[in-house]
């Protein structure tokens, strides 16, 4: 146990060294860099109060040094304190960042960074009219919109996952069976064809026996309180119009 807690000590001096030596490379690095002489004149240049030479001046140390990190973090903050320009601040306090990973001032300068985009927004809020009211109207537009496709996509889900109904058996009879032409009301139905359509084909009607017994007998149909129907054997060359001129005395009565 107590070798584990040894263990875990050193690895956090072992860390804690690491960071320490970190920063104090970066110390260096810095401290090198405040001797480069246009950042020395710049500085100079702050304590008689002539930001603005202090800026031209930082800007030209980057031009011939691009990569001299502390005139980057210095002209950052002259950009955001003195002239406003938090584009140009945001860009080389990040800059600066780039070059110094490893810096103890990191979470400050982030913070920096952040309050540099909000007041960039706000001034640029500030100098459009109207801008805060058509941003908040496009937000609720964005908002209604996406409301409105996530309604549209609850529907589709649920008409997806619903079941097809499927056909009741007498549905499915009634469209199964052939299609038929009643020649008269209560009377059998024959098959449907066009008036001046193909003959028919040549089939046989069964007749009954006409004996005397039968022709006493009442036909079922009158029984039943129905017309008797008429019985007739088609012939090849047969038509509605033709069958019902015969029947009915009528052509058109089909």
């Amino acid at each position: 146990m107590v070798s584990k807690v040894n263990a875990w000590i050193m690895a956090v001096a072992l860390v804690v060294g690491l960071l320490a030596g970190c920063t104090s490379q970066v110390q260096e690095q810095d401290a090198l860099e405040f001797n480069y002489p246009a950042i020395r004149k710049a500085r100079a240049k702050l304590r008689e109060g002539d930001k603005q030479s202090a800026l031209a001046l930082l800007n030209r140390a980057i031009d011939e040094k691009p990569k001299l990190a502390q005139a980057h973090l210095e002209v950052a903050q002259l950009y955001d304190d003195y002239d406003r320009n938090y584009v140009r601040a945001i860009y080389h306090y990040e800059r600066y960042l780039e070059l110094r990973p490893q810096t103890e001032k990191r979470e400050m300068i982030e913070g920096l960074i952040r309050k540099a985009r909000i007041a960039f927004v706000a001034s640029v809020a500030g100098q459009v009219p109207g801008l805060d009211k058509q941003v908040q109207a496009l937000k609720k537009d964005n908002d209604r919109l996406k409301q409105d496709l996530r309604q549209v996509r609850e529907n589709l889900a649920r008409r997806i996952a619903a079941p097809v109904p499927s056909a009741s058996p007498r549905s499915a009879a009634r469209l199964s069976s052939p299609k038929s032409v009643a020649l008269r009301s209560g009377e059998p139905a024959m098959p449907s064809l066009a008036a001046d359509g193909p003959p028919i084909a040549e089939s046989a009607i069964a007749e009954p026996a006409m004996g005397p017994a039968a022709a006493d007998a009442k036909p079922t149909s009158v029984l039943a309180g129905k017309p008797a129907g008429t019985q007739y054997r088609v012939q090849r060359g047969d038509t509605l119009s033709a069958l019902a001129a015969r029947v009915y005395h009528n052509p058109r009565k089909w």
